[in-house]
């Protein structure tokens, strides 16, 4: 039988716990704000104000209460604000429940000196940045510590992190500035530069594959940019612990660590083994996907693919660099679906297989994705994304279960389907209720000073007229009208440059009406694109050879039912101020989905 032994008073003079202690709670136990657990602990001697990390305190569940017997394997120790020590602890196994089976310590049992109340936490003050508030904590703030001259933390770089105790990143809390982690670099961000100096971040996995965010300010940014190397380990040791700033982080971390003049960083050797430096994904199902839209912060998903698209391509707009994509479609046991875009080489390389793997429907796994409002929500891939096709993971075990025994012949619906953000474009304004074209009209903005309003309508086409010239000659790199000046030469007046070949591109009228009105919008290329199914250049082809088929592609894209966003913007023009109504964007109605949708509103009117 375990034995409760002295060792409250080795453990406080030393600063920290070197080995195991059993401990017994004596009193009540308390819930935290964030999850932690705190209460007192005994050795049947003295007692030691007691707190529980996060993942500790999960593990546990109601199962720490009064005379429970736990054996703590990682904690260090800390002082309250009255000076009395407090034992903060990252990893321990419950022993016993309420004690029974304990042996007692050999020495006469002595009622134990009820110490100082544990200490009471404050929430965390909710401002970006802000630090953690405490009464008998004092956290380690950049305000807390001696500002070294300019080479200080220059001088830093060299080794003294590696002296201090180094704890796993889980371990960290704001209460204690005694602390290394040994962690490998995954992603370092730009440097930018404010009015105090420079700023930079970086994510750091330690070999237990917990992530954090790493913020580098001033002095340390400048110094810290140009030693840290994505791929390799460092010992980052004295910064700051503060909670994460969830609208900005881009790691799934309550913490988030920041690095002043007073901290440290140390190089680890090169030959270190990173195999166990990975981070853990975290998936989040995909009916649960729209609390991460447009947000920094990235998300890990795994679904079954039930679709893949050919690979295709972009140009980016900021340097015409042509960027591979490719579409595929997930599910889960939710019976949602999301698209997923995969860029680069990931849409190269494992997208490529999982085309190949279409027919056998194969279960994905994609880390660090980003969450976007596009068709209510979507996602895509990253450069520092990881696409793993039939991972050997527990979730993807149980989703190929659930996919051939039922999930294959489930109903599903996309995630964003309903959402207030569906059909909306990145900054286009308002959400997705619908209006009928009458009051889209009347509420368009009556001045030029005024801001562009959007809305949702349902209409159809109803006339395009195909006199008009439906589309212009374009400069293939950045979209911009040219004239043709002989055979084979295209002048560039935006640039100045002459070229030898051109694309066409839509841009023109049409007549929308619903069951309220019309109106004439003005319909770009990726709408007409596909509003009638065919780019411009081969529309142009078919103009000049066949006039009748010319006439019948302008009529199939008529008197068809679709979702439109449309904007309204007032101009000047010849001194009047005139509305122009825009197509942002188009989309075949859903009949399903529109059903749903009018039974809903029935629904609420009743």
């Amino acid at each position: 039988m375990a034995a409760l032994q002295p060792v409250i008073a080795a453990i406080a003079g030393a600063g920290l716990l070197a080995g195991s202690a059993t401990l017994r709670v004596a009193g009540s136990v308390e819930q935290m704000p964030g999850g932690k657990i705190r209460c007192e602990l005994t050795d049947g001697k003295e007692n030691i104000a007691g707190v529980f990390t996060t993942q500790c305190a999960k593990a546990f569940g109601d199962a720490l209460q009064n005379k429970a017997v736990v054996k703590i394997d990682e904690a260090n120790v800390t002082s309250s604000s009255g000076g009395m020590p407090v034992l903060v602890i990252a990893k321990a196994e419950l022993l016993g429940a309420t004690g029974g089976g304990l042996a007692q310590p050999e020495a006469q049992w002595e009622e134990p000196t009820p110490a100082a109340a544990a200490p009471k936490e404050e929430p965390a003050a909710k401002t970006p940045g802000a630090a953690v508030k405490s009464a008998p904590f004092t956290a380690a703030t950049p305000a807390n510590h001696p500002t070294p001259p300019s080479t200080g933390w220059a001088q830093k770089m060299g080794g003294s992190a590696s002296k201090r105790p180094l704890q796993p990143i889980s371990a960290l809390n704001p209460y204690n500035n005694n602390w290394a982690v040994k962690a490998k670099v995954v992603n370092k961000g730009p440097k930018r530069s404010f009015s105090r100096g420079s700023v930079f971040s970086a994510e750091i996995v330690d070999e237990q594959g917990t992530a954090i965010e790493a913020t580098f300010w001033r002095e340390a940014a400048d110094h810290a940019h140009e030693l840290l190397e994505e791929g390799k380990v460092y010992i980052f040791g004295r910064g700051n612990v503060k909670p994460a700033d969830k609208r900005y982080s881009r790691v799934r971390n309550d913490y988030a660590l920041h690095f002043d003049t007073a901290s440290e960083l140390e190089s680890c050797a090169d030959d270190i083994d990173t195999s166990k430096m990975q981070a853990k994904m975290e998936f989040v199902p995909i009916d649960q996907l729209a609390a991460y839209v447009d947000k920094k912060m990235m998300v890990d998903v795994i679904g079954v693919v039930t679709e893949v698209k050919p690979l295709g391509s972009v140009k980016r707009k900021t340097d015409q660099v042509e960027l591979s994509r490719r579409d595929i479609t997930l599910v889960d046991q939710g019976l949602k679906t999301v698209v997923v875009t995969l860029w680069g080489a990931t849409a190269e390389g494992p997208g490529r297989e999982l085309e190949e793997q279409a027919d056998a429907t194969p279960v994905v796994a994609i880390s660090s994705c980003r969450v976007s409002s596009y068709n209510g929500v979507s996602v895509s891939s990253l450069q520092r994304s990881a696409v793993l096709v039939n991972p050997d993971l527990p979730e993807a075990t149980a989703l190929r279960q659930w996919w051939e025994s039922s999930g294959c012949t489930a109903a599903t619906s996309h995630v964003g389907e309903g959402l207030a953000t569906a059909i909306k474009r990145t900054g286009s304004g308002a959400g997705a209720d619908r209006e009928t074209l009458e009051a889209f009209r009347a509420a368009a903005p009556a001045s030029t000073e005024d801001k562009p309003r959007y809305a949702t309508v349902t209409a159809t086409f109803s006339f395009i007229n195909a006199d008009q010239a439906l589309y212009y000659m374009a400069n293939p790199e950045n979209n911009r009208k040219v004239v043709e000046q002989g055979p084979g030469q295209y002048y560039c007046e935006y640039d100045g440059t002459t070229l030898s070949s051109m694309v066409r591109r839509y841009i023109f009228n049409a007549k929308v009406m619903d069951e309220s009105g019309e109106a004439y919008v003005q319909v770009f290329n990726d709408q007409a694109e596909q509003l009638l199914g065919m780019k411009a250049d081969e529309l142009a082809e078919i103009r000049e050879s066949d006039a009748k088929r010319f006439q019948d592609v302008l009529k199939s894209a008529l008197w068809r039912d679709n979702v439109l966003r449309l904007k309204a913007q007032a101009q000047e023009y010849n001194g009047e101020t005139r509305q122009r109504y825009a197509l942002q964007d188009i989309r075949s109605t859903d009949y399903a989905a529109e059903c749903r949708r009018l039974l809903s509103l029935i629904g609420t009117a009743a």
